[in-house]
């Protein structure tokens, strides 16, 4: 804890992020976004290191940044989802304001716009494989071209990810004000007794939550197949890990307004 300035908010949110970092570091998320407390990049590496050395994960783990905030990954496992993603496994939602309502994009309207998308990714790699001893690797993204709500999804390895028309004068506004969201969570609910926690010796892996992500409830046939397969391959990854008792579950709510 003494690793960061902010000790107290440290202390209460490590144990978390740490199992965060085991995910990453099992290669079941690609990224991991630091929001838990504030901390600049140079704590986040030290930390990083600290956790390498003492052997409690086993990969070395990166920082980088989009416009000011923070993620933590490791390179060859970003990589590899980079080529998956330029594939046409993702399911893209457009929800931008000026529809009627939330829609599937498919074929040339969905390659177009995640063209981008992809090309920031592309960026951040290349980024980490020429600075491999530089901490502070930040990419400044043009809102006005890529959309930060889908790039975001896209490096947190989520199924289905939200678009919007970033050329629209409020694009940030959505049209998901009081339409049914379905919200799926992957969480792990294993008790477990040797977790790596720098708080306590015997910790409880219980209900820890890798992923929130949300769909239109009008959309749930469509996307629910998709979900379900990523959801099978994440659970072949966990088999004879800390994680290998995962739980997808899905519930429903109703927001009367939502922003990006």
């Amino acid at each position: 804890f003494k690793l960061f300035k902010n000790s107290r908010s440290a202390r209460r949110h490590l144990p978390h992020i740490l199992l965060n970092l085991h995910a990453i570091d099992k290669q079941l998320k690609p990224c991991y976004l630091w929001d838990a407390f504030v901390a600049d990049v140079d704590e986040i590496q030290n930390y990083l290191n600290v956790l390498n050395s003492c052997g409690k994960i086993n990969k070395s783990l990166s920082v980088f940044s989009v416009n000011d905030t923070h993620f933590v990954t490791q390179k060859e496992h970003l990589k590899n989802h980079a080529e998956i993603f330029a594939t046409d496994v993702i399911n893209l939602v457009d929800v931008s304001e000026s529809g009627d309502k939330p829609c599937m994009l498919y074929d040339d309207e969905k390659k177009q716009a995640l063209k981008p998308i992809v090309k920031n990714v592309s960026i951040i790699l290349n980024m980490l494989a020429e600075n491999r001893d530089v901490h502070d690797i930040a990419l400044n993204v043009d809102f006005s071209v890529c959309n930060i709500t889908t790039l975001y999804g896209a490096l947190l390895g989520y199924p289905v990810l939200y678009w919007y028309s970033p050329q629209e004068s409020n694009s940030s506004s959505t049209c998901l004000s009081m339409v049914p969201l379905v919200v799926y969570r992957v969480t792990n609910c294993k008790e477990e007794t040797n977790v790596p926690n720098p708080a306590h010796k015997n910790n409880r892996l219980y209900d820890h939550q890798i992923f929130a992500f949300s769909t239109p409830k009008s959309l749930f046939n469509p996307i629910e197949c998709g979900v379900n397969s990523w959801f099978k391959e994440l659970e072949a990854k966990c088999e004879n890990s800390m994680f290998d008792d995962l739980t997808l579950s899905r519930g429903f709510v109703t927001l009367p307004y939502i922003s990006m």
